[in-house]
């Protein structure tokens, strides 16, 4: 009976500890206002369409939907995003130029779309309404690269591995 209560003792001092250290340390990035990534604010979105790069199939058919997504939203060329995807001065509906092999923390091809707030219901519906065998997904921007990408992000169609490593940078 002893050991049995000292055995339950210590997990339940080992599982106390490991808590504590994980939630009373600040957890990696700080929004851009100096608090926490915890209570960080969505400032705006992505949308980015995963597609095998190696595929022709699968390329052609991400280009289509970004170029439908495009003709929907009456965007064009004078649309692009001016700012890198991590940048959050972007505050107009614009389209990033598209990767055809692996970038940022995407392991293979991907298009990608800045969404501000108020256009978040209208963009992703029309997407997921559309994407067909594509794999679609939309995150926040709130400064905090990782928890945007590996805590808050939504998907629709299948989860794609992300490479988080390159947010420790």
């Amino acid at each position: 009976l002893n050991i049995s209560y000292n055995s339950s003792m210590l997990r339940l001092l080992l599982l106390s500890l490991f808590y504590h250290l994980t939630y009373s340390h600040p957890h990696p990035g700080v929004h851009l206002k100096g608090s926490s990534c915890l209570d960080a604010e969505f400032q705006s979105y992505h949308i980015h369409t995963l597609f095998w790069h190696n595929n022709k199939n699968s390329t052609a058919a991400a280009e289509d939907l970004l170029q439908g997504f495009m003709t929907r939203f009456n965007l064009d060329q004078s649309n692009m995003c001016q700012y890198n995807p991590g940048d959050l001065r972007e505050t107009d509906l614009c389209v990033f130029e598209t990767d055809y092999e692996a970038a940022g923390p995407f392991l293979t091809g991907q298009t990608a779309v800045f969404v501000p707030v108020s256009m978040y219901e209208e963009t992703v519906s029309w997407m997921v309404k559309h994407k067909g065998f594509l794999d679609v997904f939309v995150h926040p921007n709130s400064g905090c690269g990782i928890e945007d990408h590996l805590m808050h992000g939504l998907w629709a169609g299948n989860k794609w591995e992300l490479d988080g490593t390159i947010f420790l940078d």
